[in-house]
Formats: C-alpha cells, structure tokens, sequence
C-alpha cells in the first residue's frame, strides 16, 4: 500500500512538475521535484512506524522507544533537507507544491485504505 501512494505521488510530481516548467521555467520544476522527493521518501520511510501507532490492533512493540527516536530523528533530517532546499535558491512556493503531491496520492488512494483495512 505505501508503495502504491508513493509511486502515485511521483506520478503526481512528475506532472506538476512538467506543468510548473512549462509555466514558471526549470527553476519551478526542479522546486517540485525536491519537494516531492522529499515528502515521498519521508512517507515510505516512516510508514511502518504509522502503521503500528495508527491503525488498531497491531498492537506495541517493545523497543517502541527507538522507533518513536528514530521517527523524531527523520523528521528533523527533512526538516533540515527542506531548509538547506530554501538556502540553495530553489523557490519555497513550488517546494511547497512539491510537498503537497503526497497529500494528492493519498486523497486519491483513500479507496485502496479504506479497502485494504477491510480485507
């Protein structure tokens, strides 16, 4: 399922960003694209992590602590690849465009969720 929602938000990326270039100029593509990335790898890194805290019934884990560090940890690496994003020149609002792929995948795979929760 995290696989699907993260090729789906590439696929959503590589739209955008073909959009926004052909509007806005490379810049704005390239802006889109590291937004996406960004947003993509940080879903499919932390999905197994969600998975355990959200949905019922998975129940705990015991080194629920190193997770819990581990996912503070990749946020402040995101965190820090979207502010060294903003240093290097590549323009905030098509970053932010970027990001919000994701959120397109998901809203478009909320069948396949609510399907696959049922299964």
């Amino acid at each position: 399922m995290e696989r699907t929602i993260v090729l789906r938000c590439f696929v959503v990326a590589l739209v955008l960003a073909a959009s926004s270039g052909f509007f806005f100029g490379k810049d704005a593509a390239f802006a889109v694209a590291v937004g996406a990335a960004v947003a993509g790898g940080n879903f499919w890194l932390s999905s197994g992590f969600l998975r355990t805290v959200v949905v019922p019934g998975t129940g705990r884990s015991v080194g629920n602590w190193k997770r819990v560090l581990s996912f503070l940890f990749r946020y402040a690496m995101v965190g820090v690849a979207l502010i060294a994003a903003i240093r290097s020149a590549v323009r905030p609002v098509f970053l932010i465009v970027g990001v919000s792929a994701l959120l397109i995948a998901v809203l478009s795979s909320l069948k396949l969720v609510r399907s696959e929760g049922q299964a």
